[in-house]
C-alpha cells in the first residue's frame, strides 16, 4: 500500500471513529460499537496492531470509552483496551507523552467508575498525569484542569475525610476554567456543579450549594437554552438537592422534577437514561411523602424498572437500583411483602454477579432483605442471610449490621 493510499484509508477510518463518537454521545451504543469496531479491525489489518503513532491507538481508546459508557459489564473489556494502548504508547511515545497521559487518565476514569476498591489506582494514575501536566503545559491549562477535576471527583467519592482535598481541587478547577474559558463554558459549569454537589453533602454548606446549583442552571439556560439536555440535568440536580431537605422544599423539588421529566421526554425520549433517572427521582420524592403518594411512586418506579430492563438489561446497576427502590416501597406495605422479597432477591443476585458479594450495594440489599424477613417474623431466614454475607467479608461487618 502506498503512503497516499494509507492516508486515504486513515481518512475513512477516522470518519468511522468520529461518527461512532457522535452515536456514543447520544447513547446509541450499538451503532457506535459497530462503527468503531469496524474501524479498529480494518486499521489493524492495514497498519498493524501495535502501530503506536498512528490512529490505531486512537481507535482503541475510542472503543474503550464506548465500553466504559455501556456500563459495568463492559468494564473488563475497556480496561484491556486501555492497558493495550498504554503499553504501546509508553513504548513508542514515552511515559510522559500527551497521548500516553490521555490514556492514563481514561484508565483512571474507568477505575473511578468501578467504585471504592479501585479508587487508590485511579488516584495514583491521575496524580501521575497531573504531576506532568503541572510542569508542562502548566497548572491552568485546560488539560491540567481536566485532570484536577477528575481527581476532585475521586476525593469526593471517598467521603467526608477527603472532602477538604476535594474542595481544594474543585476550586482549583473552577478558578482555572473561569479564567481560561469564561463563567458559562460547559467545563466551568461542570466544576460549579461538582462543587455544589460536594457542598450538598455538608449541611452547614447548604446555602453555598444552592447558590452554585442555581448558578449552574442559569449558566446552562443562558448558553444552551431551557430544553437542552445539560440544562435539564441541572434542573434535576437542583430537584435532588431540594428533595433531601425535607417537607418544606418538596414542592420545589416536585416542580423541578416534573420540568426535567417533561423536557427529557420531549428531547431525549421516554426510555432515555436521563429520562428514566428523572422518573426514578420523582418516584422517590413521592415515596418520601408517605402513604397518600405511594400509588404515584409505585407507577413511576415500575415505569423506571421496565425502562431500565429494556434499555440496559437486567444486570445493569441502574436496573438493579430500580428493582431495589420498588422493593423498598413494597416493603412498607404488608400485602406486598412477597413482591418486595422477589425484587430484593432479584437485585441481590444481580449485585452479587456484577459487583461481587462484598460491594456496598450488595450489602445494602442484604440488609434490606434481612429487615424484610424480620418484619415478617422470619428471624432464622434473616440471621442466616446476614451470616452468609458476614462470612464473605474481609473487613469490619458494621456496614452490614448498620442497615
Amino acid at each position: 500500500m502506498t503512503a497516499r493510499q494509507a492516508c486515504a484509508h486513515n481518512g475513512v477510518f477516522r470518519s468511522f471513529v468520529n461518527f461512532g463518537s457522535i452515536f456514543c454521545q447520544h447513547g446509541e451504543y450499538s451503532k457506535a460499537q459497530k462503527l468503531v469496531e469496524y474501524a479498529l479491525d480494518r486499521r489493524e489489518k492495514v497498519l498493524g496492531p501495535d502501530h503506536g503513532e498512528t490512529l490505531v491507538t486512537v481507535t482503541v481508546n475510542s472503543l474503550g470509552i464506548l465500553y466504559t459508557r455501556q456500563g459495568q459489564e463492559r468494564y473488563p473489556e475497556a480496561e484491556k483496551l486501555y492497558e493495550r494502548v498504554r503499553a504501546v504508547q509508553e513504548k513508542v511515545l514515552g511515559p510522559d507523552h500527551s497521548d500516553t497521559l490521555r490514556t492514563v487518565n481514561n484508565l483512571a476514569n474507568l477505575y473511578t467508575r468501578q467504585g471504592q476498591e479501585r479508587y487508590p489506582e485511579a488516584e495514583k494514575l491521575h496524580r501521575r498525569a497531573l504531576a506532568r501536566y503541572v510542569r508542562v503545559p502548566g497548572p491552568h491549562h485546560i488539560i491540567t484542569l481536566g485532570t484536577v477535576y477528575c481527581l476532585a471527583i475521586i476525593y469526593y467519592k471517598q467521603g467526608q475525610e477527603q472532602y477538604p482535598n476535594a474542595e481544594k481541587l474543585y476550586n482549583w478547577a473552577l478558578t482555572g476554567y473561569e479564567k481560561v474559558l469564561g463563567p458559562n463554558h460547559s467545563d466551568t459549569l461542570a466544576a460549579v456543579n461538582g462543587l455544589a454537589t460536594l457542598y450538598s453533602r455538608q449541611e452547614k454548606k447548604y446555602s453555598e450549594a444552592e447558590k452554585l446549583y442555581q448558578r449552574a442552571l442559569a449558566g446552562w439556560e443562558k448558553t444552551l437554552g431551557p430544553d437542552h439536555g445539560e440544562t435539564l440535568r441541572a434542573v434535576g440536580n437542583l430537584a435532588i438537592f431540594y428533595s433531601k431537605q425535607g417537607w418544606g422544599r418538596y414542592p420545589e423539588a416536585e416542580r423541578l422534577y416534573k420540568r426535567a421529566l417533561a423536557g427529557q421526554q420531549k428531547v431525549l425520549g421516554p426510555d432515555h437514561r436521563e429520562t428514566l433517572r428523572a422518573v426514578n427521582g420523582l418516584a422517590t420524592l413521592y415515596y418520601k411523602q408517605g402513604q397518600n403518594r405511594y400509588p404515584q411512586a409505585e407507577g413511576l418506579y415500575q415505569r423506571a424498572l421496565v425502562g431500565w430492563l429494556k434499555v440496559l438489561g437486567p444486570d445493569h446497576s441502574d436496573t438493579l437500583a430500580a428493582a431495589s427502590c420498588l422493593a423498598t416501597l413494597y416493603s412498607t406495605q404488608e400485602k406486598k411483602y412477597p413482591e418486595a422479597e422477589k425484587l430484593y432477591k432479584q437485585a441481590l443476585s444481580g449485585y452479587v454477579r456484577v459487583l461481587g458479594p462484598n460491594h456496598r450495594e450488595t450489602l445494602r440489599t442484604v440488609g434490606c432483605l434481612a429487615t424484610l424477613y424480620d418484619s415478617q417474623g422470619r428471624h432464622p431466614d434473616a440471621n442466616c442471610l446476614r451470616s452468609e454475607f458476614r462470612l464473605t467479608l474481609p473487613y469490619d461487618t458494621k456496614i452490614l449490621v448498620a442497615f
